[in-house]
């Protein structure tokens, strides 16, 4: 707010006369008093100081509030004083008399999303290649927080029409193009997901430790104990072993490093993908300890850490958003992150391929990612799909063997209760339809599964789906038995065309009678 917007014009049509001798309420009803003409009253004298006084203050205003303005300008991160930020007299006065007033990008909208990078920075292979990537987007109204982690081999179209790996285009814009890294992959991202990022942090390995070692280290709880022997060290060519256990514990900032990046372990934990929830979790680590200690929340403290980091971060975001931000989030719990798992599994979004000149790539499956883009839109209905907890049966209406299976698997990922899948009575649809058996009680869910398979909403159910379900107490009962869905989808032809399938073996919902209660059943045939 600029501080000369409480003052207002007097309101001449407002009944209210001068009282010199008040100094609160110098502005009072006027009670009784005679009216007099015009002519009657004398003009009251102004003395020369007094005016001279005003002057002087609204001058000072005025003069105050432009500088203000001016020095946001000249130490806007945009501008080549953006370093020099910290001795600008005018930015705790301004912070002082705005912040609190002020709202963060994203936030009229409910939906603040925030770009986080790591890279090896100077001293490393590759030093602008990007290691990390993580979007995260926040509802500020409920503290929910939407995460995707983007695998670093993911290709991503740029706005030249060419294809490239999502990891080195902020390299691309760092190296050729004089510091537009940020740009460049800000750019990627809005693009291929479809939203506004507001705020961007790109840190180094070096910064990295340097924050965590900072905080006095994170406590991790690790899910799977693995063991890495090929983790790289600063030497070419040389490495040495890492190992986890399973379960809680403290880590430094160099310790919490190694369990981001490592990406050779056992047990499942040497792929990209596995690497991208540990760094969820590191995540998350760094979030608990922050909010642990409401000093690190203070600007003085925020302040400090920046200084010590210096050239090892990179952001647009001032310390005053930072701490509106993290007070967005302080009382989530981990309820509300709901996070989006790229891979390159058979039910995922993403499938494998190589470029012409042989180097190993993810790619949408569906040539755009559209779906993706839905997906991370949608985040937050999330919640609203857990606490309906609707049940789902997924039936296959095609002659495609293991559609139901695959896309039940799917639809498990994007937190929907998968109550049953099998096979439809005929497999001859043409489309895929949805039968809701709640009478639109479960609108979140039902909404969502129709934009997931894009299919069409049927009334009425069909005698022959819920006659499996139907009570059976009294002749002439109507009644669905506890243990029934709420959601029947049907899956069409125009489903089996565009869900690619793996090339497995045809063993699994394959029978025309039989339903299984799990994706982690298979139906025999």
């Amino acid at each position: 707010m600029n501080p000369i917007d409480g003052l207002r014009p007097s309101n001449k049509k407002q009944d209210k006369i001068y009282r010199s001798n008040s100094r609160v309420n110098f502005l009072v009803d006027q009670k009784k008093a005679p009216i007099k003409p015009m002519a009657d009253f004398e003009k009251p004298k102004i003395k020369k100081y007094t005016f001279l006084k005003i002057f002087l203050i609204a001058l000072l205003i005025v003069l105050v509030t432009g500088a203000m303005y001016l020095s946001e300008r000249l130490f806007a991160p945009s501008s080549g004083l953006a370093g020099l930020n910290k001795y600008n007299p005018f930015s705790r006065l301004a912070r002082l008399v705005t912040s609190n007033d002020k709202r963060v990008a994203g936030e009229f909208k409910d939906r603040v999303n925030v770009l986080l990078l790591g890279i090896g920075g100077e001293g490393h292979d590759g030093p602008y290649l990007t290691d990390t990537i993580i979007v995260a987007s926040i509802k500020p109204s409920t503290g929910e927080v939407g995460m995707i982690s983007i695998p670093r081999d993911m290709i991503v179209k740029l706005r030249d029409g060419q294809w490239y790996k999502i990891n080195q285009v902020y390299s691309m814009g760092k190296v050729q193009e004089k510091d537009q890294g940020t740009e460049y992959i800000t750019q990627a991202i809005e693009d291929t997901l479809e939203i506004n990022i507001h705020y961007h942090g790109v840190v180094t390995f070096q910064g990295f430790m340097e924050f965590i070692d900072e905080i006095g280290g994170i406590t991790v709880d690790v899910p799977v104990a693995f063991a890495d022997p090929l983790y790289p060290t600063d030497v070419e060519g040389k490495t040495f072993s890492v190992s986890f256990e399973q379960g809680p514990q403290i880590m430094d900032g160099e310790t919490a490093l190694i369990y981001a990046r490592s990406r050779h372990g056992n047990n499942f934990e040497g792929s990209d993908f596995a690497r991208s929830r540990r760094q969820q979790l590191i995540l998350q680590g760094m979030k608990d300890k922050v909010f642990k200690f409401s000093t690190l929340l203070s600007p003085q403290k925020l302040t400090a850490i920046f200084d010590l980091l210096g050239s090892s971060v990179e952001t647009n975001m001032s310390i005053w958003q930072a701490i509106k931000i993290a007070n967005m989030v302080k009382e989530t719990d981990e309820d509300k992150i709901y996070r989006i798992v790229l891979d390159d599994m058979p039910d995922s979004i993403l499938e494998p391929g190589f470029t012409e000149e042989g180097a190993w790539i993810l790619q949408p499956k569906d040539g755009n990612f559209e779906t993706l883009a839905r997906q991370f839109n949608n985040i937050f209905d999330t919640g609203k799909i857990k606490e309906e907890y609707a049940r789902v049966e997924v039936l296959n209406g095609t002659e495609t063997g293991g559609l139901a299976y695959w896309t039940a698997s799917f639809l498990e990922k994007l937190g929907y209760n998968i109550f049953t899948y099998g096979n439809a009575p005929s497999q001859d649809y043409q489309r895929t339809v949805i039968y809701d058996l709640t009478d639109g009680q479960k609108k979140a869910s039902l909404k969502n599964l129709k934009e997931e398979l894009n299919a069409y909403v049927a009334k009425p159910v069909p005698d022959y789906l819920i006659d499996r379900y139907r009570s059976s107490v009294s002749e002439g009962d109507d009644e669905l038995l506890d243990e029934s869905p709420d959601l029947i989808a049907i899956l069409g032809l125009d489903h089996s065309n565009w869900f690619k399938l793996p090339e497995l073996e045809e063993d699994i919902a394959t029978s025309t009678d039989e339903v299984a209660t799990s994706t982690d059943e298979v139906i025999e045939e």
